[in-house]
């Protein structure tokens, strides 16, 4: 059982485990408005020493340490998710209009399994069929107003350039592992054409699935800049590993920027990857080099990322 402690008490074990708490009034507000586990048990972890038996800070460590980490960690979460609404976005687009080009003979052909690659991936893409037809119903009972527009003066018929605004990042991931393989390469040609750099269908299929992975924690506010893709990693042929020299293959946050920057065009990317390095500054500024050098480790953004482009 875990004993309730006080705004308080809870200033008073960070005080003996060695954290030094400038301003304890401060402290408590900040703790009171943002969750004691979500500030200190998600952001301490770099400034524990190790192999010391109670859990004990680092010598010098200030709480105002552990703010600038969990405000750099909210500032790229911030961004990440503004840049990943824009790969999401493309990615629904180029889709609808492939698969839409592909099957153009009822505006329900989403909910048709034949559509989908029946052959090596049966379950999912019955199971994604029938989750389709259920949602557009689901839509059509909420009133949902693009939704029941086109079913009332369309004779029932939504088509996927409609419907897709209604599906979430996770099912167009699931809708593209289930298409066909020749609807696949449809979609990376697009994507080439478009992005202007080539894209292949093979490695679209795990990049989204890592992307989706790293919009649910920045949507649901968890810790993102020490993120780990676990078993599904970025190859190091990815086009920005190698443009990095990247010689491993890569689940953490750099990792998935090499996802995204294969849904970005090269503008898109540079103002992204500007506002990642400004957050760094920053980090810099707030904490000791060492500190924050650990951070930026944690992410596995290269050195390099940083340096300006001759």
């Amino acid at each position: 059982m875990i004993d309730f402690k006080t705004y308080e008490e809870q200033i008073t074990i960070l005080k003996g485990r060695n954290l030094i708490i400038e301003n304890e009034s401060a402290a408590i507000d900040f703790i009171a408005a943002n969750n004691y586990y979500n500030v200190i048990n998600a952001y301490k972890s770099v400034f524990i020493k190790t192999g010391v038996t109670p859990e004990t800070f680092i010598d010098g460590t200030t709480f105002s340490d552990i703010i600038s980490l969990y405000a750099f960690d909210k500032h790229i979460r911030l961004v990440f998710s503004e840049y990943l609404i824009e790969v999401e976005r493309t990615f629904k687009s180029v889709i609808a209009y492939e698969f839409s080009k592909a099957y153009p003979c009822h505006d329900l052909d989403y909910t048709n399994i034949n559509n989908f690659d029946i052959t090596n991936e049966p379950i999912e893409s019955s199971k994604l069929a029938t989750g389709l037809y259920n949602r557009l119903q689901g839509e059509r009972l909420s009133s949902n107003k693009m939704i029941c527009h086109y079913i009332q003066h369309y004779a029932g018929r939504v088509p996927l350039w409609v419907f897709a605004n209604v599906m979430s990042f996770g099912t167009v991931s699931k809708f593209f592992m289930c298409m066909k393989e020749n609807d696949k390469r449809s979609v990376a040609k697009n994507l080439s054409t478009i992005l202007h750099k080539n894209v292949q269908f093979n490695d679209i299929n795990n990049s989204i699935k890592i992307l989706v992975l790293l919009r649910n924690k920045a949507a649901h506010d968890q810790r993102i800049y020490d993120f780990s893709s676990e078993r599904l990693v970025v190859s190091h042929n990815n086009v920005l590993m190698q443009a990095y020299h990247i010689t491993k293959p890569k689940n953490d946050l750099f990792g998935a920027i090499g996802c995204m920057y294969d849904f970005m065009d090269q503008d898109l990317f540079e103002h992204f990857k500007n506002l990642i390095k400004d957050a760094v500054k920053k980090l810099y500024q707030a904490v000791n080099n060492t500190i924050a050098q650990k951070i930026v480790t944690a992410t596995g953004i290269p050195k390099s990322f940083f340096k300006k482009q001759q």
